[in-house]
């Protein structure tokens, strides 16, 4: 949406943001950009980055049932990322 000046106005990341107890949250780099991950270790394993780079929303999201084999996943697939 043209209307998202920050990364705090997608709705996934409002929705992350709301349940702090839940989610760790973290700071993410790709490209030079920065961005944020949550981290959710209880129940269905979740980690989930988001950019916002010139009005466009940039996501990566792992599920799984191992709390380490989901964030070994993500990094991979953030660090083998590339924007064009």
């Amino acid at each position: 949406s043209s209307n998202l000046t920050t990364i705090n106005d997608f709705p996934a990341v409002r929705l992350r943001q709301s349940r702090i107890g839940e989610y760790k949250k973290e700071n993410i780099e790709l490209d030079g950009f920065t961005g944020v991950s949550y981290f959710r270790e209880s129940g269905e394993v979740e980690k989930s980055g988001f950019l916002l780079i010139k009005n466009k929303i940039y996501s990566i999201s792992v599920t799984g049932s191992q709390p380490e084999e989901v964030s070994s996943l993500f990094d991979r697939v953030l660090s083998s990322s590339q924007l064009e």
